[in-house]
């Protein structure tokens, strides 16, 4: 997980990370603060800090930015800001 990865919470809520918090001493899992899209709170879950592996990663938004700009009448443009930008999942 990483800021600007859209993520969709167990209820169903899509968000944006914030911030990633790695594993510490005092906090073994590695934690996300998200920022839900259309504001406020949506779905009435928490909108503090997240376990990241509760997150479900659906892309992130500079890919996203990367595959819209890329030449229109091939994938290579694609391919190559999936190769800069990986959507990587948790796990």
């Amino acid at each position: 997980m990483k800021p600007l990865d859209i993520v969709k919470t167990p209820k169903g809520a899509f968000a944006m990370v914030n911030e990633v918090i790695h594993p510490t001493l005092n906090c073994p899992w590695e934690s996300s603060s998200i920022e839900y899209f259309g504001g406020g709170n949506p779905t009435e879950e928490r909108s503090a800090w997240w376990k990241s592996e509760d997150l479900e990663l659906i892309d992130n938004f500079p890919s996203i930015l990367a595959r819209r700009m890329a030449h229109p009448f091939n994938d290579i443009g694609k391919q190559t800001a999936l190769v800069i930008f990986p959507i990587t999942p948790v796990g």
